[in-house]
Parts: C-alpha cells; structure tokens; sequence
C-alpha cells in the first residue's frame, strides 16, 4: 500500500515525528465489509507503526463522526459507493447499503454508469424506446456499436471506473 506510506510519511515529516512517536492510529477504510482486505490494511499500518494501537473502521463510520461531532444524526453518501448511516443518543447505529458495485450500490456513480449501457444497449436491441445517451456513451468509451460495449466490459477494455 504504497500511497498509504507516502501519505503517512509526509504527514510524519510535516509534524517533525517519526513511525515510532506515534500511539494510536485509526483509519478509516473503504470496503471494510472485506475481512481480508480489512486485515491487510490493519497489518500494514501495524508494521509502520509498531508502538501504536491500530484501529480499523469503515470509511462512512469516519464520515459521520467528522460530519456530526459524534452527536446523534444520519449521514448519507453517494458517488463512488452509497450508504446510509446513523446513530442515536444511546450510540445504536444502523447502516443500509454500502455492499459494493457487484451487489447492490443503487446510488453509486457505477450504478448509475451501468443503468445507462442498459438503456443504450436496450435501445439498440428495439427494447426499449431511442435514447439520447447512444452517441455520449459511445463517445465516452470510444465505442460504436453495442458489440463493441458488451466485448469491452466483459472483456476488461471498459474498466468499471469508466462506467
């Protein structure tokens, strides 16, 4: 996780301290439903910070506790994922969504990218009624025919940030 390191680094370096000054580091992860990739980052920031406890959460849990000072309140995010989180004064939280591109990310920049490809290939196929994202989408992927779009996502050419 070289960005991790470099980040880390330059904050270090402003503050005028090194990995072993500090004592307690939280980061705050997106994906953190992944266990492993959860445990990888944890482990990583344990090996540079060897004197520090390291505590792990998830990117929105971060979010709200900067957005409402840890007072009671909800939160909500969408863009590159979407998820709804909140708390109450006894601190009982829920959380609704943030279970990633794959599954259900209904208010996520993905999600809507990939409503899109279905509605232009659905208006190719005489599906669905013409729509004027045709000529945006191919443009935007460099693409010209419905073929062209299905063989690039599912043949890697059109990555998932480009949808």
């Amino acid at each position: 996780m070289p960005s991790m390191r470099a980040a880390s680094q330059a904050g270090l370096a402003e503050a005028g301290a090194g990995y072993g000054d500090v004592r307690a580091v939280c980061a705050g992860v997106a994906g953190f439903s992944y266990v492993a990739r959860r445990d990888e980052f944890r482990d990583c920031l344990g090996a540079l910070f060897p004197n520090a406890l390291v505590v792990v959460e998830p990117d929105y849990r971060i979010a709200f506790v900067g957005a409402t000072e840890a007072q009671p309140g909800l939160l909500v995010i969408s863009g590159t994922g979407s998820v709804a989180y909140g708390e109450n004064s006894a601190h009982q939280s829920h959380k609704a969504g943030s279970y990633g591109y794959l599954i259900d990310d209904g208010g996520s920049g993905y999600a809507a990218g990939r409503l899109a490809l279905a509605a232009v290939l659905r208006a190719a196929d005489g599906t669905a009624e013409p729509t004027n994202l045709t000529a945006l989408i191919h443009g935007a992927l460099g693409t010209s025919t419905s073929e062209d779009i299905i063989a690039g996502v599912y043949g890697g050419g059109i990555s998932r940030i480009q949808i």
